[in-house]
């Protein structure tokens, strides 16, 4: 949880800045709907939601708080998505062949025919 859980804080980091770039350009006036993140860990989820310390959160870093701060500021928002919609698991992690053909499909790196072939 707790990698999954860093990986949500440099997401939120990286929307954060990029909102306010785009703010900073005059782009437009302002975003007003929460960034969605997406994380298949539904633990992590869970913890930036509620913003609570447990057993398992007690040894992280101050700086890590940041994620439940911009949820309950609606600056973003943790969602919970499927291992098998995450279409970066093609990348990191063993797959299923079907799951894995979808994926690469939908990344648009070949056609489905082309993967097995």
């Amino acid at each position: 949880m707790k990698v999954e859980y860093v990986a949500c804080f440099e997401a939120t980091s990286q929307a954060m800045y990029l909102k306010n770039l785009i703010y900073g350009f005059q782009i437009i006036e302002s975003i007003s709907k929460p960034l969605v993140i997406c994380c298949d860990n539904t633990a992590t989820v869970h913890l930036s939601q509620n913003n609570r310390s447990s057993t398992c959160s007690k040894h992280f870093d101050i700086k890590f708080l940041f994620v439940g701060e911009k949820v309950l500021d609606y600056q973003t928002r943790i969602e919970h998505t499927a291992t098998e919609n995450m279409l970066a698991d093609s990348l990191t992690k063993g797959l299923f062949v079907g799951v894995f053909q979808n994926h690469v499909t939908h990344m648009g790196v070949v056609n489905s025919f082309d993967v097995l072939g």
